[in-house]
């Protein structure tokens, strides 16, 4: 049931956002960024393909939200790392911000592994507010047809993946 009523809470979040049809990440994220009021840059970050970190954070500034990501993967999952760090934004679960001038000259793309696992320190989230962003990411990426949503065979799935026992059964069998 949390599961149900946290994909409800999710959609109609991303209702409330302008989706360009068809869709363009780079439209999108211009659209998103009108919406908040708010710069929005997002830079990918080689750092975070390296053992030990996050494949994605969002940096909140005085002024600008920064999406940091890995871009050492497929483009199908830097999308998904893109839009995980919007769901943070969209769920506001971050709303404290670093000062201005916290970030270097011309953004964070040289960034260090030292520095870069600092400002992660920064950022902590719960795992309420992780699977959160997660549903948002999957959604929307259902929503421009990246992924296939749930079909009537879903369940049927899940319940012979169960009987093979590669998960838990979904419910009593009775």
């Amino acid at each position: 049931m949390r599961r149900a009523g946290l994909s409800r809470r999710c959609r109609r979040l991303i209702n409330e956002l302008r989706i360009p049809a068809p869709f363009d990440l780079d439209e999108f994220l211009r659209c998103f960024a009108a919406q908040r009021g708010r710069s929005l840059k997002v830079t990918p970050l080689p750092v975070l393909s390296e053992p030990g970190f996050a494949s994605g954070v969002w940096v909140a500034t005085d002024s600008t939200d920064y999406v940091l990501y890995n871009d050492r993967t497929s483009p199908l999952h830097q999308r998904h790392i893109i839009l995980h760090e919007m769901g943070h934004m969209i769920f506001a679960h971050n709303e404290r911000r670093l000062s201005d001038n916290v970030v270097p000259d011309g953004g964070f793309p040289n960034l260090e592994p030292r520095s870069a696992r600092h400002l992660m320190g920064r950022v902590h989230y719960s795992e309420p507010e992780e699977e959160e962003a997660e549903m948002v990411a999957t959604l929307l990426l259902e929503a421009i047809g990246e992924v296939p949503g749930p079909s009537r065979f879903s369940g049927l799935l899940a319940e012979a993946e169960a009987l093979l026992g590669f998960r838990k059964p979904t419910r009593a069998r009775s």
